[in-house]
């Protein structure tokens, strides 16, 4: 007797749910490590490829791969040397001094400052995050004009 042979292609449902488990996973993970703009853009190309495709598999692995590619492309191009020393001691010295004078001035600081500035922190990095995308979002919306134009054509 020969085994049961299943045939998985990209309209069976437990291959959609599967992929829909994965992308879910994604999503969450790139939410809690704080990479909004990868959430968006998961978004944004999900919403394109559903005007080309109405197979939800497709669209969804479609996003996935993307924003994989991005988000990894994205990180391999940054470079730095972070642990870089001073070449003189003096340099070193002052700046050793700069960061006592600052840590001293950190701690006379009452903790509601701190709070606040940290929130501050926190809203410039999300306006620079933005303003990072505001040219793909720009190209997205002259994409979708275009598209649209072409919708209306029989």
């Amino acid at each position: 007797m020969k085994a049961p042979v299943i045939k998985l292609s990209l309209n069976h449902p437990v291959v959609l749910y599967f992929v829909l488990l994965v992308a879910l996973g994604n999503l969450l993970y790139l939410s809690v490590a704080g990479k909004y703009e990868f959430v968006a853009i998961f978004l944004m190309i999900g919403f394109i490829t559903s005007f080309f495709s109405k197979n939800m598999t497709v669209i969804m692995v479609l996003a996935l791969v993307a924003t994989s590619v991005i988000q990894f492309g994205s990180v391999a191009g940054i470079e730095g040397l972070e642990n870089k020393e001073p070449e003189k001691k003096e340099e070193a010295e002052e700046e050793a001094e700069k960061d006592d004078k600052e840590e001293e001035k950190e701690e006379k600081k009452p903790a509601e400052e701190k709070a606040l500035e940290k929130v501050a922190d926190k809203q410039k990095d999300l306006v620079d995050k933005i303003e990072k995308m505001e040219p793909a979002l720009k190209q997205i919306e002259s994409f979708v004009e275009r598209l649209g134009k072409f919708a209306d054509y029989k």
